[in-house]
């Protein structure tokens, strides 16, 4: 039994022959199907080489993946072209809406000499700022000591940008082009004194241009 396990493993002649075969087709030169240029065997894919393959089905510039050139669009593919026009529309309305900031008239005065075109409503933001620790012992040290308290300036400044920001952003909503008669109320809402309130309110107008 031993004897015919170990003659089992004998290879073949059809078999040594086939492995012969592989071999040289492993190592002779092949001509590509499209350039007819030689490759090894083991360079060619589907009878086309690598630089043909990118020719004949090139790879998305974003993603990676290979496509008919025909269905590229400035070299990719349907779904990275479909993103990078949505990504290049949406910076643009983005542009669009900080000019649109830009332009709104933000004033405390109650009497101006602004053309008044139309009213539209009152409309009020609201920011919560905290303190963290740090800020809260450099805050303490000036309790103590006066002067000026820098950290705690900041953050109110940073706070009544917050609202203003917001202002505009609601009365371009709104239709309007400005917001006059602005009161700014500052609050602690905190026993600590380690959360500031500050809320904004105006009144949004269409002025004339």
């Amino acid at each position: 039994m031993a004897l015919l396990g170990s003659l089992a493993t004998i290879p073949t002649a059809s078999s040594a022959a086939h492995a012969v075969i592989i071999l040289k087709r492993m190592f002779t030169m092949a001509r590509c199907a499209e350039c007819k240029k030689s490759f090894g065997f083991m360079e060619l894919k589907n009878e086309i080489c690598k630089s043909c393959q990118k020719l004949t089905t090139p790879p998305c510039q974003t993603c990676g993946k290979l496509f008919k050139p025909e269905l590229l669009e400035n070299g990719n593919c349907e779904v990275c072209a479909s993103e990078i026009k949505s990504r290049e529309l949406l910076k643009k309305k983005e542009q669009i809406q900080i000019d649109e900031l830009k332009n709104v008239i933000l004033t405390t005065e109650s009497c101006h000499n602004l053309e008044i075109i139309e009213r539209l409503g009152v409309i009020t933001a609201e920011t919560i700022v905290g303190t963290h620790i740090f800020k809260d012992i450099m805050v303490s040290v000036r309790d103590v000591v006066g002067g000026r308290s820098a950290t705690l300036q900041k953050t109110l400044r940073e706070a009544r940008e917050v609202v203003l920001d917001e202002l505009k952003r609601e009365a371009i909503a709104m239709g309007g082009n400005a917001v006059v008669a602005i009161d700014l109320d500052y609050g602690d809402i905190s026993s600590a004194g380690t959360m500031l309130m500050l809320v904004a309110s105006g009144t949004v107008v269409r002025i004339k241009k």
